[in-house]
């Protein structure tokens, strides 16, 4: 099996660890944890749609995590989505402001919902 992998370049990461990857760059996560959960390269029409289905699966997954890491790292990289979808809202117009402010105010829900999760799983950040 090793043979067949001699030319593909393997990044080995660390919790918090991340590369960028090109658009259209051929990849694959391999991961014994729940690292890797939701992807957001969402290019299409309807992509606030795609978004916020996304996130709703997101937040039943969290549901069931057992490691109060886990739902620490998926809130701590929520919260930075949430900062940039803010900042999006301020330079569009139209549907688009439109879905992105039904969208913004799902995730405050979501937010919420999650640093619930967090204390009940006895996270020592208390946010």
């Amino acid at each position: 099996m090793t043979e067949k992998f001699e030319e593909v370049t393997v990044d080995i990461l660390e919790a918090g660890d991340s590369i960028i990857i090109p658009p259209g760059y051929i990849h694959a996560v391999i991961s014994i944890t729940t690292s890797s959960l939701v992807n957001l390269n969402i290019f299409c029409q309807n992509w606030v749609g795609e978004v916020k289905a996304l996130l709703r699966r997101e937040l039943e997954f969290c549901k069931d995590l057992k490691d109060v890491r886990d739902v620490d790292f998926i809130l701590g990289r929520r919260e930075k989505d949430f900062l940039m979808f803010m900042e999006l809202l301020e330079n569009v117009e139209g549907d688009l402001q439109e879905g992105l402010k039904d969208l913004l105010e799902q995730e405050r829900k979501s937010l919420d919902a999650i640093r619930s999760l967090e204390v009940m799983k006895g996270s020592r950040k208390m946010k």
